[in-house]
């Protein structure tokens, strides 16, 4: 615009409009923003369907080599179980000839999952709950004498898991 134009607009018409245009600008952000928002511009992240709070029991004689079950189990998880290992125990007893699954808590079904995914029998799982459960054990895995066919079952889920 020349002088001449800006004179015959006046400067508080241009200042005017201007600020109308920024504020139109202002105005389309927030609104491209609040319907990012609102339509789950947001990332979701996928929880499994059960989290176990898992007690293990060592009822075998190779304590070094379950171990290595113990290891593999405190980092598995797929869309289905999370295994959180809360508590070990190793005590002096005879040697369990056979590993069990038993369930703390009334709904077995995250502890049948677990069985499963270990080889061991869904069907073989029961329900016995702890008297005093402060770590709040959902499942206790104790290992028996057969505890080396977990370790490869264990295994073998984790990597069609990844």
């Amino acid at each position: 615009m020349t002088n001449l134009a800006w004179r015959k607009f006046g400067r508080s018409h241009a200042i005017e409009l201007i600020t109308g245009v920024i504020l139109g600008f202002v105005i389309v952000y927030l609104v491209v923003f609040i319907i990012r928002v609102n339509s789950g511009f947001s990332r979701s992240i996928d929880t499994p369907s059960y989290v176990v709070r898992l007690q293990v029991v060592n009822g075998t004689a190779g304590k070094a080599r379950s171990c290595e079950l113990i290891d593999e189990l405190a980092t598995y998880r797929d869309t289905d179980l999370e295994i959180r290992i809360v508590a070990r125990d190793e005590p002096d007893m005879r040697e369990v000839p056979r590993s069990m699954v038993i369930s703390r808590v009334a709904n077995l079904s995250a502890a049948r999952l677990l069985a499963n995914k270990l080889g061991l029998d869904p069907g073989g799982v029961f329900y016995r709950p702890l008297e005093h459960n402060r770590d709040h054990v959902s499942v206790t895995l104790l290992l028996g004498q057969d505890y080396e066919k977990l370790v490869l079952s264990a295994l073998s889920h984790k990597e069609t898991a990844n």
